[in-house]
């Protein structure tokens, strides 16, 4: 035999041992799946539900470029640098917008969301209340309605100390009246009549409504940044497919009908504000062109002054094509240099110098400047009536088309600012929701059955573990050379504490699948009693509640039923539990005689109701067991039994418990060790493995009693 096969078998994960193990304690998984599903129905039943409403606005790009008027070359330079978009408004930036103080902070004042308010009950009376507790946030305060009890609350006005701030009050109202406290140190703060205002100090309170019975609220003034950071928990925004520049805002909230009003009043402040900054741009735009306007006008007259003057004095003068060119030419630099000059006044207010829009335009007037340089050193070399001539012109003729220009894009800007729209197009307003978004019922009820199982099957592994009860006796049989000699599969009714307890199973159901597998066992015992020496069998538990009684009392009930004379034989002194069994009547038994001289052998041994089977019982004893066992009347009885039986069976005390199976095995030559499934223990085996080889006696076999599979 391979010395290695007992350790391989051991480590070996029995999955269909494992299956039915779990089977076995299918009543823990169970117990768990239904926690699961109470804990799961008090948490729908105690939570508020939670709805949300969407929105959808499209943000547009109504700027230009800043590098707009910057020559090919320079705007391919800062373009490829990464300025193409400067000054456009990102996505990302509106997002972050959207989420700011100026957008939220008013819509916070606006309707009040700064003011929490709940009724005072515990998880069970929530659960209990039939209550219809609605809040709803509006311009005119905060509404709250009480719809089964017909009562309705309103605070338009709450106003109160910034140490209160953050903290929860106790809101009690009495007879119309109501009173605040501090729900920590139940200090009272302020009393004031319903319906009328409360002006103390920083204190500014108005609460009006129909509450008639006594009842009490939580009621919590938030600062402005924790109020923010409350409602961003329930709001988001995020781009509808990237690149499409439209926004989906979400907002979640307790109150279907009045979540809606919330998102809209937030797109109708962003929208306007966005309005707001576009109307200001255009009016810091339109300052600097009423200021440069007047002065551009000034040079103009001016400059036209001085050429009719010239005409005057000179008259008519011959201009030759190239003056004509020269004129030309620097008539476009000129124009050039003080459109980039304008965009370069423009930048200067959101950019320095150092930044590479601005370092992209002064490279550019520089470019201009050398040209315009170039044109007027040639212009010097003409004639000085012509050069005079051309210089006159050309500062009428540039003046003329800046001033023009000026002049319309100021009344353009005033006509833009009169039907300004700004950016942000409002796409979808936010509507009602029809059903809640959390909690899924179906979906908590789902997961709560399997985190039930699941722990369920958790503590069954656990206990599994924890248990070092044997499952399967062949190894340790093999290992110590036991004859495994059957087992017996579990049965309510040979389980003492079962309430369906029958212990002669053999005798009212003979055709069950345990007392089958009795009934082999029993065969193999017959054949090895008829073997030996003398025809006795004696079986022993490994341990206490190993179910040995029971196991040999159907056992020679099946013997008997194979028409062999059968005696039961209790030697279990101090605790036997045959006579209870067999239910009989008579007092004396085994004690009784091996204690008392004048007590004879027939007066103990019992008949039974099974035909061929008679019982001796443990009898009367209190004292010590071994002294009884080891006298020779023992001796006596055994050898005077044997001629009259064809088997005697003896149950006796286990080997753990009691030094009197290893003394009775010197009478008997067949010792049975009984184990139970999943109770009996490696460790107990091989004790009483050890205890009987030292009395200088051994176990032919071994039972395994009360299996599951």
């Amino acid at each position: 035999m391979n010395p290695n096969t007992s350790l391989d078998t051991e480590d070996t994960i029995d999955l269909k041992e494992l299956f039915f193990s779990l089977i076995e304690q299918w009543k823990t998984i169970i117990l768990c799946i239904l926690i699961a599903l109470v804990s799961a129905f008090l948490y729908l039943t105690s939570t508020t539900p939670i709805y949300q409403t969407d929105a959808l606005i499209e943000v547009k790009s109504n700027k230009s470029s800043p590098l707009a008027g910057l020559s090919s070359e320079m705007a391919a330079m800062a373009s490829f640098s990464g300025l193409g978009g400067v000054g456009g408004s990102s996505i990302q930036s509106e997002t972050e917008l959207l989420k700011s103080r100026a957008i939220f902070g008013k819509a916070i004042q606006d309707l009040h969301l700064d003011i929490h308010f709940s009724p005072k009950i515990n998880t069970l009376q929530k659960i209990l209340s039939n209550d219809d507790f609605i809040k709803s946030y509006t311009t005119q305060g905060l509404s709250i309605s009480l719809k089964n009890k017909n009562q309705n609350l309103s605070i338009s006005e709450f106003k109160i100390p910034k140490f209160y701030e953050n903290k929860e009050l106790l809101l009690v109202f009495k007879n119309n009246t109501y009173t605040i406290f501090d729900n920590k140190t139940e200090q009272i703060l302020k009393k004031g009549i319903v319906g009328q205002p409360l002006v103390d100090g920083t204190w500014n309170i108005h609460i009006s409504g129909n509450l008639t019975s006594e009842q009490e609220f939580i009621i919590q003034k938030s600062s402005l940044p924790n109020a923010m950071s409350n409602i961003l928990k329930k709001f988001n925004v995020s781009e509808k497919g990237k690149g499409s520049s439209i926004l989906e805002l979400t907002y979640q909230g307790e109150n279907p009908e009045n979540i809606p009003t919330i998102l809209n009043s937030v797109l109708n402040i962003y929208k306007q504000q966005d309005i707001t900054r576009s109307v200001i741009d255009k009016d810091q735009q339109v300052a600097f062109l009423e200021k440069q306007l007047p002065e551009l006008k000034a040079d103009l007259n001016n400059s036209e002054r001085q050429f009719n003057q010239f005409r005057e004095k000179y008259g008519t003068v011959d201009v030759k094509g190239e003056s004509e060119l020269y004129l030309n030419q620097t008539m476009q630099l000129e124009i050039q240099k003080v459109q980039l000059q304008q965009k370069q006044a423009e930048l200067s207010a959101q950019y320095t110098t150092e930044h590479p829009a601005m370092q992209a335009i002064s490279a550019q007037l520089n470019a201009l400047n050398t040209k315009i340089n170039e044109v007027n050193n040639k212009v010097k070399q003409l004639p000085e009536i012509q050069r005079l001539y051309l210089q006159y012109y050309r500062d009428v003729e540039i003046k003329n088309q800046l001033y023009t220009g000026l002049l319309t894009t100021y009344q353009s800007l005033n006509v833009a600012k009169a039907g300004e729209l700004g950016k942000v197009n409002i796409i979808d307003y936010a509507m009602e929701p029809t059903s809640p978004i959390k909690p899924k019922s179906l979906i908590v009820l789902v997961l709560s059955i399997f985190m039930g199982g699941f722990i369920g099957i958790l503590i069954a592994l656990l206990r599994n573990m924890l248990n070092s009860g044997l499952r399967n006796i062949v190894p340790i049989a093999n290992q110590h050379h036991l004859k495994n000699l059957g087992r017996v599969i579990y049965s309510n009714q040979l389980d003492s504490t079962s309430k369906s307890f029958t212990p002669l199973l053999a005798a009212s159901q003979p055709t069950a699948i345990a007392v089958e597998q009795m009934r082999q066992i029993a065969t193999t015992l017959q054949h090895h009693a008829q073997n030996a020496a003398k025809p006795i069998v004696q079986m022993l538990g490994a341990h206490k509640n190993a179910g040995n009684s029971t196991l040999i009392a159907n056992i020679a009930i099946v013997l008997a039923q194979m028409n062999l004379k059968v005696l039961l034989i209790d030697c279990d002194l101090k605790d036997g539990k045959l006579k209870q069994l067999f239910n009989i009547s008579t007092s004396l038994g085994l004690s009784d005689y091996l204690n008392n001289s004048e007590t004879i052998l027939n007066s103990i041994v019992n008949p039974t109701s099974q035909t061929n089977l008679d019982l001796i019982h443990s009898g009367n004893f209190s004292g010590i067991s071994a002294s009884l066992i080891s006298s020779s009347k023992m001796t006596v009885l055994l050898n005077t039994v044997t001629s009259d039986y064809d088997l005697i069976l003896i149950d006796n005390a286990a080997v753990l418990e009691s030094s009197d199976g290893s003394i009775l095995a010197k009478y008997v030559d067949t010792n049975i060790l009984v184990t139970r499934f999943n109770s009996t223990t490696t460790e107990q085996i091989e004790t009483a493995l050890e205890t009987f080889n030292n009395s200088g006696h051994n176990f032919e076999g071994v039972v395994f009693n009360m299996t599951k599979n």
